[in-house]
């Protein structure tokens, strides 16, 4: 007597394929739904000013305010209109960039040494270099603005 597996039946395969998929899903918004679960509460208990993080009522209230008067559209399209601008003229110099180190050799011989030596750091290291820089500069503006001047 042999004993043979039968193939599963379509509705647990079809039940193995789902539960997997769920458990992605779920692990995706988790992080996203803690936020907007804690964002209630950390407004209404004051751990962060009104003017970083405001209640969402205050947000959603804004919301439909901008929508009613129809400046939310436009205000939404001078943001996409920036935002494109910003990608083409990214895009375009760096696609000229690219076709002068591709096609110059004295351009490669001038410019490549420094993206070796930029391409050596971490990434986390230029964010939090950019950070420490653009927070002083904030600080420095901010303390100039009350009055006080900085010496160096």
């Amino acid at each position: 007597m042999t004993l043979t597996a039968s193939a599963p039946r379509p509705v647990e395969q079809r039940l193995t394929n789902l539960l997997p998929f769920l458990a992605n899903v779920a692990y995706t918004i988790s992080l996203p739904l803690v936020l907007l679960l804690a964002w209630g509460p950390s407004s209404r208990f004051g751990w962060l000013p009104q003017q970083i993080l405001p209640a969402p009522e205050v947000v959603w209230a804004t919301i439909v305010e901008l929508w009613r008067d129809g400046s939310l559209i436009e205000h939404t399209l001078v943001s996409l209109r920036r935002v494109a601008a910003g990608f083409s003229i990214g895009a375009l110099s760096g696609l000229l960039a690219g076709a002068a180190l591709g096609l110059l050799p004295v351009v490669r011989s001038f410019v490549w040494p420094v993206f070796t030596a930029v391409a050596q750091v971490n990434t986390l290291a230029w964010l939090l270099s950019s950070f420490c820089s653009s927070a002083s500069t904030r600080s420095s503006n901010m303390s100039a603005s009350r009055g006080r001047r900085r010496y160096r």
